[in-house]
């Protein structure tokens, strides 16, 4: 612009510039307004570079003619640069730079000014988009469906946008953006209303027929976990809001079932797991009155101390039982329970009542997304531990459940 190669201080200042948001339009308008452009530039040349540099096109005849007019009879640079900023035209252009909307899968990140430093970028981001959400929450609640920060391998924001909002809100959207140039938008196939009102919809079905276990928001659909006692309904699920649903799950599976399938994870017997007796011990199982796949009864046992010595039983979470033979399980928990750690000795002539969670969903794909009816037996282990700071998840001793058949029914 200038006729000459940047020196290098100057070259460095206005690359600081640009990297605490000043916009390639206002550092334009800078050197239009400095000493130097005005004393090596004709006014023709001043109008070409207005066309070339804002609306990135050559300058058609009857409008370089007008403009070269007004800068001739002394209008001021910087008032014509304003008004070219201010034109139709250049917002188009602005528009379709900062504004284009890029499919899910091809968020692209754009090769704007380097912010001054990640942490400082992502923090101003982050907060730039609450502030978004939180003005388009009520009374434009379907021009914004999300928006996040995208970290990886620069910072940027990303808004999912719904897209009949988007030409009309995109520059007001960017506006109070700290670097507009790492702003994607990406097209939201939904209103944020549409989604929520999907996912309220699929959950509260879910809950009526006893399956419902999550359900998650992402960013343009939603997560729903149903237990497998869902399994009935899946398919009237995808079938009323599967275009809703990012990924719907039953029991501990993708639904349908991948191919491959998924890894197992079942658990597995300790493998230093002893007989109740070895610690003179008597432990007696009372099954939950009812299995039914997909829920997680309660049930509890009992241990009896018959030795001379005091054995402490620890529990909490950890103490559940599952459904197999054993040395490996063919059930599992999934869901969300409440178990406080609770320490409990067992003096010598004494007894303790201590409840039990079984599992009931099948954690083997190769068994389907729930297991089958019938009797299988109870597989599990409890923990005792007599140290100074007793803990089930590593206690001194697992101590193997006696044997005990259920009816797993659907």
């Amino acid at each position: 612009m200038l006729g000459r190669k940047p020196d290098g201080p100057g070259a460095d200042f206005w690359r600081g510039q640009l990297a605490t948001g000043v916009t390639p339009a206002e550092i334009l308008l800078a050197f239009a307004e400095s000493p130097e452009f005005a004393r090596s530039a004709e006014p023709s040349i001043q109008a070409a570079l207005l066309y070339v540099g804002l609306l990135d096109r050559d300058g058609d005849p009857a409008g370089l003619r007008h403009w070269t007019d007004v800068l001739a009879d002394g209008a001021p640079y910087g008032a014509v640069v304003a008004g070219f900023l201010d034109s139709a035209e250049y917002r188009q252009r602005l528009t379709g730079i900062w504004c284009r909307i890029f499919d899910e899968a091809e968020i692209e990140i754009f090769d704007g000014p380097n912010p001054p430093t990640f942490d400082a970028a992502y923090r101003e981001m982050d907060a730039n988009a609450t502030a978004i959400l939180s003005r388009y929450s009520l009374d434009r609640y379907d021009a914004v469906v999300s928006a996040a920060v995208d970290d990886h391998p620069d910072p940027q924001l990303v808004l999912y946008v719904h897209e009949p909002r988007v030409e009309h809100d995109c520059l007001t959207l960017l506006a109070p953006a700290p670097y507009p140039r790492r702003v994607a938008f990406v097209r939201a196939p939904f209103s944020r209303l549409e989604k929520d009102t999907a996912r309220h919809e699929a959950s509260e079905f879910a809950r009526a027929n006893g399956a419902w276990l999550f359900s998650g928001g992402g960013l343009t659909r939603f997560d729903l976990g149903l237990s497998s006692a869902g399994l009935p309904i899946a398919d009237e699920i995808l079938t009323r809001w599967g275009i809703y649903i990012d990924e719907l799950t039953v029991g501990a599976f993708p639904y349908p079932m991948p191919d491959p399938l998924p890894r197992s994870f079942c658990a597995e017997e300790p493998a230093d797991i002893v007989e109740p007796s070895d610690l003179d011990l008597v432990v007696t199982v009372d099954p939950p009155a009812a299995v039914v796949a997909g829920a997680s009864p309660l049930g509890s046992f009992t241990v009896e101390n018959v030795g001379t010595t005091t054995q402490t039983v620890t529990y909490g979470a950890e103490v559940t039982a599952y459904l197999g033979s054993g040395p490996t399980a063919r059930s599992a928990f999934v869901g969300f329970v409440n178990l406080p750690l609770s320490v409990r000795p067992v003096a010598p002539g004494e007894s303790i009542t201590v409840p039990l969670l079984l599992g009931t969903d099948a954690c083997d794909p190769a068994d389907g997304h729930r297991l089958p009816p019938g009797p299988l037996p109870l597989f599990g282990a409890f923990a005792v531990d007599n140290g100074p700071d007793p803990h089930p998840s590593s206690p001194d001793v697992w101590v193997r459940l006696p044997p005990v058949t259920v009816t797993l029914t659907h």
